[in-house]
């Protein structure tokens, strides 16, 4: 009877899983206290701020072949 009463959910495996499999709106359904905060992060963040409407440089990168999202 043990095995069958609820329990905490594994917050740390179900955020790996939602990361994993890109599941964002079910990430979001952590509880914020439960998360990790990015300690787990395997992944860089690359931006670039465009100023005046010039846009050469990522047309430039796109026309390289490397990769580009938004």
């Amino acid at each position: 009877m043990e095995d069958l009463k609820v329990k905490e959910p594994d917050w740390e495996r179900l955020e790996e899983i939602y990361n994993k499999l890109e599941f964002n709106s079910l990430l979001s359904k952590i509880p914020e206290d439960k998360l990790s905060n990015g300690e787990n992060m395997d992944y860089e963040i690359k931006y670039k701020i465009i100023k005046n409407n010039d846009y050469s440089s990522i047309i430039e990168e796109i026309k390289k072949g490397k990769n580009f999202y938004f």
